[in-house]
Parts: C-alpha cells; structure tokens; sequence
C-alpha cells in the first residue's frame, strides 16, 4: 500500500512538474519580452489640446483619437517650453530644455539610444523642420520625410495619409523577430496654411460654432506678421480675393484634424489587426499648438505664450491597458524622453544625458502622482516668428502663470483657471505665487547655458542673470 501511495505521489509531482514547464514556455516567455516593447511615438504639429473631443472640445474633429483615450491615459496639463516645431522636437528627444541644444545629438538622443539598447528605429516624417532644424534623423536606422516622399499641399510638407502609408509598409516587412520596434511618425497635418481635401472642407461650415465665430479680420501685408490680422495662413478664394471670414480660418484648421484623425484611425487598425496592438507602447503627442486670435495673434505659433499654443495633448498607451485613466498633474514635452526610456527597460549610455525631464511612470503600469510638486514648467518664445523681435519668458506653477516681456519689462500674471484673466492688485496667496515663480525664473535662466547672447543681455538688464 506505501509503495502505491508512492508512487502516485511520484506521478502527481511529475504531472504537476510538465504543467509549470509547459506554462513557463507559453506565459513566462511574452511578458520578458515585453520587457522591451514595441513603441508607437505619434507627433502632430500644431495640435491645440481644447480642439479635440476627449479634451471636450464641441466639434466632431477627433472621433478615433477620442476613441484611443478611451483605453489610454490622458494628461489634461501637458505642456510645451517652446511652441515651435525645432526645440520642441529636441525637447521630446533629448528630455533637455530645448534652447540648452542647438540641435539633437549623436549619443545621448533617444533614438541612438534605442537603437544601441537593440531596437529598429524608423521616424516617417511629414516635415523637414525635424531633420534640418533639430537633425532629429540621428540614431534611426531608417529615416524618412520630404526628401524621400511625394509632397502634395507645399515643398516642406507630406499629407498624413502618405505618411501612415508608409508607416503601414514598415510595419508589414519582415524583420528580426529579436529586435523590438520603435517607430516615430509625425504629421504635420493641421499645420497652416489651413488645407485639408476636398472632401473635408464643408466638414464644419455653418455649423453652431462657426456662426459663434463669426468676425472679419484683417490681411497684413508682411506675410511673416500674425499679430493684428492674418500674415502667412492666408487662404484665397476663386476670385483672388483673400479670405478674411475667421471662423472660416478655424473651421479649415478643425477639418485639418479630422482629416489626420482618420489617418491616426487607419494605423491604430492596422495595429489592432495584424500588429499585436495590446502589446505596444504607443504615445500621442503635440509639440505645440496654434493660436486662433488669443492676444490678437492669429492663425500661427512661435511667438506668443498663450494657453493655445502652449498646453498640448498627450495620451499614453501602455502595454494591455484596458481602461481610461486621467492624470492631471502638470507634465512636460521633456518628460517623453525619460519616460519612454523608463518603458524600454535598461538602456545603455544613460550617463551621457542631461535631462531635465522626469519619468512619468513610477514603474511599469503606474503613474507617478504629484510629479516635481515645487517645480515650475519654464516657458519660452521664439522672437524670430514675428517683426516685433520681443523676447518673452516665463513659467507656470500650479494654475499660475507669469510672464516677462523682456523689452518693456512688463511682468503680466494670469489664473489660467479663469480664462488667463490678467491678475492685477493681487497679494496674499497670488503674492506668494508670483514671489515664488519670479525666483523660479531667476535661478533657471541663470543656470541656463542659452546659446543667445541677445536674450543673455536683456536678462541680465532686468536682474535675472549675474
């Protein structure tokens, strides 16, 4: 009787034994290579945040990219230093303050980065700004924008449905099943001038929105000037004449979006039917936004620091996530890079890097809460967009926002809360706030290595640098 109860307690533990090897090989092989996982990085030029319909805009403009919210998590306070197309790309591949760089290096980006941690690395590109204004080509094994691909709408730009195209070509050739993904595509879609296809221009016209919008503006004469009137985002009728109708301006701007948003469709599709979708990291970003006559300035970005041109969409998929969750905690374009670096598990030459960004994850699957509590974002314009040449620098702490006009001297206060209603004859708690984002101020641009010696002068002629 021992010897049979023996021996059947032999034969359990040896069935028991096969079961844990057989679900070793099926289970415990996916999640360690999951350890570095494919990443999706979705860029897209001149995306106001408030335009899209996660983010509670009134319009239809984004049914796919809400649809993608829905299993992701958004950031409702993501911002931009710098709202052009240049820094803000070396401050989402780099993690640095983006004027601390003159243009994306060779050993501490994030491509080369991945590229040596053994990831393929594409970047299919809708401008030209990336490659020759920040040389974000570095480090990617394939790199693809204006130069390789058909244009359509100017010389410097390829429409969204050439670039997920292409995306969906790379995706569908056959590569080293060793090797891990990461694939940057950035559309330039709805950049101005505001021209989306035909079928998309009625899209919005006389809808509850536009007759709300209704204003006639004027056209400036020098093209390079939005302030006052409508300069480089002219469009023109049948006749020759321009168009001055603004709410025919932000009705092409929002039928822009929807045009992208059903390209961002067709790839996050393709992704659910043939690209193991659960599996990826995928980012949805915008590295600045426009702004639509904030401050009298329209149809353009680079030069004021409104809220529209600064707060930007970000969204973030994790491997398998399921549901929606909601970060409100202020976050960074320079968090990205650490953030994706954190996602691709252990990178190498991660000493060469000086970033300012942080990590937006506390590991894997969960956010960080009350990111840098005492830090200040730190803003920053770039003067050459407009003919009034004016510097202007900032920060935002909290729903407070200062901003200096280093030309006059002005320091203009804003609760971003209430609409950016200027603050005047503030003190208590708003005096703190200003004392403390003033000082904010003081140390970062005096620590900043800023390659501008023109802004270097006029800081120091105000105070904030020795």
């Amino acid at each position: 009787m021992r010897k049979r109860t023996t021996f059947f307690i032999i034969i359990i533990f040896l069935l028991f034994g096969s079961i844990a090897v057989i679900l070793s090989i099926l289970y415990v092989r996916p999640k360690q290579s999951l350890v570095k996982p494919n990443i999706l990085l979705v860029t897209v030029c001149s995306l106001r945040q408030d335009h899209l319909g996660c983010y509670g805009y009134s319009r239809d403009t984004s049914p796919n990219m809400d649809n993608f919210s829905s299993g992701s998590t958004i950031f409702k306070n993501c911002y931009t230093n710098i709202p052009w197309t240049k820094p803000s790309v070396i401050a989402m591949m780099t993690g640095e303050y983006p004027y601390s760089n003159v243009e994306i290096s060779e050993e501490s980006a994030l491509a080369p980065l991945l590229r040596s941690s053994g990831y393929l690395t594409c970047g299919i590109i809708g401008s030209n700004v990336p490659r020759e204004g920040a040389r974000a080509h570095r480090g990617f094994d394939i790199y693809l924008d204006n130069r390789d691909l058909n244009t359509s709408k100017d010389s410097h730009t390829v429409q969204a449905d050439t670039i997920v195209d292409e995306a969906i070509k790379f995706l569908k050739k056959p590569k080293p099943q060793t090797r891990p993904l990461f694939l940057w595509v950035f559309f330039k879609d709805p950049h101005w001038p505001y021209l989306p296809p035909p079928d998309y221009r009625d899209k919005f016209l006389d809808d509850a929105l536009y007759n709300k919008e209704n204003r006639k503006l004027s056209i400036n004469i020098d093209r390079s000037n939005s302030i006052g009137g409508i300069g480089e985002a002219r469009l023109e009728k049948e006749n020759g004449e321009f168009v001055t109708d603004k709410s025919y301006y932000i009705s092409q701007y929002d039928a822009e979006i929807l045009f992208l948003d059903s390209q961002f469709g067709r790839l996050i599709e393709f992704l659910k039917r043939e690209g193991n979708y659960q599996d990826w990291v995928i980012i949805l970003v915008s590295d600045h936004g426009e702004s639509l006559g904030e401050e009298n300035y329209f149809f353009d970005h680079g030069y004021k620091l409104n809220e529209g041109v600064i707060k930007i969409p970000l969204m973030i998929k994790l491997p398998r996530q399921a549901k929606k969750s909601v970060i409100k905690d202020q976050v960074s374009i320079c968090d990205i890079y650490p953030t994706i670096l954190s996602l691709a598990g252990p990178v190498r030459n991660m000493s060469k890097n000086n970033s300012t960004g942080n990590s937006i994850l506390a590991k894997a699957g969960l956010w960080r809460r009350k990111l840098n509590p005492d830090m200040a974002l730190m803003l920053e314009n770039s003067p050459e967009h407009e003919n009034e040449k004016i510097k202007f620098i900032g920060s935002i702490w909290e729903h407070y926002k200062l901003i200096y006009n280093l030309a006059t001297g002005e320091k203009i206060f804003y609760d971003i809360l209430k609409d950016e209603v200027r603050l005047k004859n503030y003190s208590g708690r708003e005096r703190r706030v200003f004392n403390k984002i003033s000082n904010f101020i003081k140390i970062f641009f005096n620590n900043l290595n800023n390659k501008n010696s023109t802004s270097r002068e006029q800081l120091k002629s105000l105070g904030y640098l020795q």
